[in-house]
């Protein structure tokens, strides 16, 4: 049983009082997350710090979420992070996971974009590493892999959204509900890029929940997943098909 269905049934198997006061503690606790990558980002851009302020926040939030965890004795394991018993399985949803976010991506660039009038994600401000391999490199391994794909992975869908399903009970409205929250959450997330590249990643952060809850709580999928479609995202800028000239 992982860490999340386990706070449902201790909830359920206390009073009703208990129940509520680890309902607010989740609810909580997942905002206080969440509020230290917005405050984080917002403190960052006010002292000049621009492309890293992202990664520096998700990370700093990340801190925070296994300190909460550790009060409670919970570990990333119990989150989403025990190594897959079937990498056959997990691979099938990394597959599924990218096939799902790149038919987003062209229904959202051919279709709905031109049928709205709407401009594209603005990714003018990830294009200043071209020509240089060695950001390149830097780029792809701290922030695709380490900030995006893990750590953004852990805060979005290990913590935030589990805190929120278990703060709401836990069942099918209660998962549906952290979904879209998280969703949300994680669309504001990257500001950076505009409203259009906002509702995308949001839209993005749906399909990340669906296959982080279709594969079994695992967050390994969403993972690589996400590390995948950001490398391939980061060699597309680079070699200017992304990105404005």
């Amino acid at each position: 049983m992982n860490r999340a269905a386990e706070i449902v049934k201790d909830a359920q198997s206390s009073g009703p009082a208990d129940g509520n006061r680890k309902a607010v503690r989740d609810l909580l606790e997942a905002l206080a997350v969440v509020g230290v990558v917005a405050g984080g980002i917002v403190l960052l851009r006010a002292i000049g710090i621009s492309y890293y302020r992202g990664p520096i926040a998700i990370v700093s939030a990340l801190l925070l979420a296994t300190w909460f965890m550790r009060i409670r004795g919970e570990s990333w394991t119990q989150m989403g992070m025990a190594l897959p018993r079937r990498w056959r399985s997990t691979i099938r949803h990394v597959c599924l996971a990218i096939v799902l976010i790149y038919l987003l991506v062209g229904l959202f660039q051919g279709l709905l974009l031109p049928l709205l009038d709407l401009p594209p994600p603005d990714l003018s401000g990830e294009a200043s590493f071209r020509g240089d391999p060695v950001a390149l490199i830097l780029r792809l391994v701290v922030v695709a892999w380490g900030t995006a794909a893990f750590a953004e992975e852990m805060v979005a869908r290990g913590f935030v959204m589990a805190r929120l399903a278990a703060a709401f009970g836990d069942d099918r409205r209660g998962r549906l509900i952290a979904a879209v929250a998280q969703s949300i959450l994680f669309g504001l997330g990257h500001s950076s890029q505009g409203g259009t590249g906002m509702l995308l990643t949001g839209l993005i952060g749906l399909i990340m929940a669906y296959i982080f809850y279709r594969a079994g709580r695992s967050l390994w999928p969403c993972i690589l997943a996400h590390g995948a479609v950001d490398t391939f995202g980061l060699l597309l800028i680079y070699f200017g098909f992304l990105g404005g000239p």
